[in-house]
């Protein structure tokens, strides 16, 4: 006689046409016929009536050939919910990142204006912004440009040290022409978002005068013009 199994791999003797059945404990009372935390309305299980019985169950049997096919068909099945569930995940993860980069681009300046600002208080708002991805109120806005302000009448400083790498968001606020036996040099007067004076000398291209924009580049050299710090500032590209 072939021998089965249960879909959980216990052998069994079929005691009934389509499989095995059994009489299973009672699922309320675990076979005890009452507890100890039912005594205030009666130890007895209603469910069973105390006998801890329940109801009879029939177990489909399987050869070891269809419990292999059926294991093959489940795992088929598992792996297509997955692939599903990580597409649909990865699609989700995508829209995401789009709609991040639509609002990014969208509230550019702003962000910008953020990201010149130093300080936790100012590194919490950013995040905030950043994560909620709602466009700024007109009290946010507001509060950023008075920022900006009050930060433009502040005494310059000296930006990254010497021989640093740095991203600034500067405005050019004056451009003068200079003539040697060289060729002609610009020399570039500007601010950064926190009011420090930068400038550049060189025939690099560069932002014209009463522009504004990113620019990496690094620091030359920390200097002061007539009690005015300044950031001497080389090798520049506009971002």
């Amino acid at each position: 006689m072939t021998q089965l199994f249960t879909r959980a791999g216990t052998a069994r003797t079929p005691n009934c046409v389509g499989g095995y059945t059994y009489t299973a404990k009672c699922t309320r009372c675990g076979g005890a016929g009452g507890r100890r935390e039912w005594n205030h309305s009666g130890y007895v299980c209603f469910e069973c009536g105390g006998n801890g019985i329940g109801k009879v169950k029939l177990e489909k049997l399987y050869t070891v050939e269809q419990n292999a096919k059926l294991d093959a068909v489940a795992i088929k099945r598992a792996e297509a919910s997955t692939a599903k569930a990580n597409a649909k995940e990865a699609a989700r993860v995508a829209a995401l990142v789009a709609q991040s980069a639509v609002f990014v681009a969208e509230h550019a300046e702003f962000i910008a204006k953020l990201k010149s600002f130093d300080g936790d208080f100012w590194a919490g708002f950013r995040e905030s912004f950043l994560s909620r991805a709602k466009a700024p109120t007109e009290r946010q806005i507001a509060l950023v440009d008075g920022e900006v302000a009050k930060r433009a009448k502040a005494p310059s400083r000296h930006v990254g040290a010497v021989g640093e790498k740095v991203t600034l968001i500067i405005t050019c606020n004056r451009e003068v022409r200079i003539e040697s036996q060289f060729g002609v040099t610009w020399l570039h007067l500007c601010s950064d978002d926190a009011g420090n004076t930068v400038t550049y000398k060189g025939s690099a291209e560069f932002l014209r005068e009463g522009n504004t924009g990113t620019v990496t580049a690094t620091v030359k050299e920390h200097t002061v013009y007539n009690g005015v710090k300044q950031t001497v500032i080389q090798r520049p590209k506009l971002v």
